[in-house]
């Protein structure tokens, strides 16, 4: 499994441009060429659709759902990735982050679903199962992020 976290920071065009130059394609090519199995796994720090966010529209000029960021992060995953979560839930509402700045968001169950695990295919055959487990996020001290569950057949 490869990790990964894309730092967020205030939106400004320069950290737009340093997130689109990331993808990690040329190591994701030749795992996909070799048909390696391996999940992309992390905070991506990108809202992949309207679904995965509560209220999309206000998004739109922010880095997390940038119609830049978007083309970038849908050229990786054209490269052959699938989005474990939604190849297992299909339409499901469920996000993994709540930010602290507004306390009801979370109450309110208004998120954003950026944290993903990306599979290649010889692993999505084996992709069992996808949970977001809410309850952690509820805990005293809590981070902002839920944790996300992803369970394989081996």
């Amino acid at each position: 499994m490869i990790t990964l976290f894309v730092a967020m920071i205030t939106v400004t065009i320069s950290y737009m441009q340093a997130k689109q130059n990331w993808s990690g394609s040329m190591a994701i090519k030749k795992n996909l060429n070799e048909n390696k199995k391996f999940v992309l796994a992390g905070d991506f720090n990108v809202i992949p659709k309207e679904i995965d966010v509560h209220n999309p529209e206000s998004w739109t000029n922010d880095a997390l759902f940038h119609e830049d960021t978007l083309k970038k992060f849908w050229s990786m995953m054209n490269l052959g990735l699938t989005d474990a979560y939604r190849a297992i839930n299909g339409d499901k509402v469920e996000y993994t982050f709540f930010d602290y700045k507004r306390v009801t968001n979370f109450i309110n169950n208004k998120g954003l679903r950026i944290d993903h695990f990306l599979t290649s295919p010889e692993v999505t055959d084996l992709v069992m199962k996808v949970d977001i487990n809410r309850e952690p996020r509820g805990w005293e001290n809590a981070s902002d992020h839920t944790p996300v569950i992803l369970e394989i057949n081996n």
